[in-house]
């Protein structure tokens, strides 16, 4: 495992940059950020690699970055997940087998796919997604100077994440909602189990008119028909879950807007910022990046940490 990791977040509107110290204590080091042009990535889908990579690699400058190992993340919309129960042998699996598993599930030709996997609590995760969007995603990073441990799926780099704030807490459940555009999702962290449940499409621009005279009635409706679904469907398979409550990460929500949902829904909410000050440093400033938006790139760099 290296002693440190880049964790690169390549969004629609931004790049984020974090520097990761892994180890016994997880330490956030260095955080940058930039806006990229209008049109470098439309959807996931990056269509401008040279002006990402030159953006990147200024970014990389100012911090003065002491590794070349990075963790990128691919968005819910352009990959598939899928989990199975671990079996005897299943260590062994091959990606010949994972590409015809996930072949029938994203509906794609084997050929067209790159796939990979992660253990989790008494199941594997599947991961896959067209081999163009994960090679440009990674030629974005390679150009820039750096060296490729991973494209992660977000949904799983969040769940990375709240595997390790779960350590404070025996039998910790949470529903996690990740607020991102275009698309956000939902996932279930059951004791260390993964469940993905549902991504849907999130306009930006009215979360960031909140506070203003908006109608956040979709978006609030958007937000409780994925938990609803997710949780419904957790439930079928594990109908003793009960969460220790709810964590919103990526783009920040109003306090009000967050207790209404709360409220709808029947949960309280954990204090994500209280969980993180108790398992990781952050040594960066989080005055002009909430920690929630922050805490998501973290968990691409927390990949190597359970991995490597």
């Amino acid at each position: 495992m290296p002693k440190n990791a880049l964790g690169i977040y390549i969004g629609e509107r931004e790049i984020i940059c974090t520097e990761v110290k892994l180890g016994g204590t997880i330490v956030v080091e260095k955080l940058i950020f930039s806006d990229i042009p209008e049109g470098a990535v439309s959807l996931g889908v990056i269509t401008d690699i040279k002006s990402l990579a030159k953006i990147l690699r200024n970014l990389l400058e100012q911090i003065e970055v002491t590794t070349d190992s990075a963790v990128t993340n691919i968005p819910p919309n352009l990959c598939g997940i899928k989990i199975i129960p671990e079996e005897p042998g299943y260590e062994k699996i091959s990606n010949d087998q994972i590409s015809w598993e996930m072949s029938y599930h994203m509906n794609e030709p084997q050929e067209e796919l790159i796939t990979s996997y992660q253990h989790a609590e008494n199941s594997i995760i599947l991961s896959a997604a067209r081999k163009d969007d994960v090679i440009d995603r990674g030629r974005v990073l390679e150009d820039a100077g750096l060296f490729v441990e991973s494209i992660q799926p977000q949904p799983v780099a969040d769940f990375n994440l709240v595997s390790l704030i779960s350590r404070l807490q025996s039998g910790f459940g949470a529903i996690v909602v990740h607020i991102d555009y275009p698309y956000s999702h939902v996932i279930i962290f059951d004791r260390g189990r993964f469940f993905y449940g549902v991504h849907f499409f999130t306009d930006i621009y009215a979360l960031e008119r909140m506070g203003e005279t908006v109608d956040t009635a979709r978006l609030r409706n958007d937000i409780l028909d994925a938990v609803r679904i997710t949780l419904g469907a957790y439930l079928k398979r594990e109908p003793a879950f009960r969460p220790t409550g709810i964590i919103y990460i990526g783009k920040r929500l109003d306090e009000a807007f967050r207790n209404s949902l709360n409220d709808r829904l029947g949960f309280s909410e954990i204090n994500i910022e209280k969980l993180v000050s108790r398992t990781m440093k952050i040594r960066v400033s989080t005055a002009k990046k909430p920690l929630s938006q922050l805490l998501p790139v973290v968990g691409l760099s927390l990949y190597l940490y359970y991995t490597k």
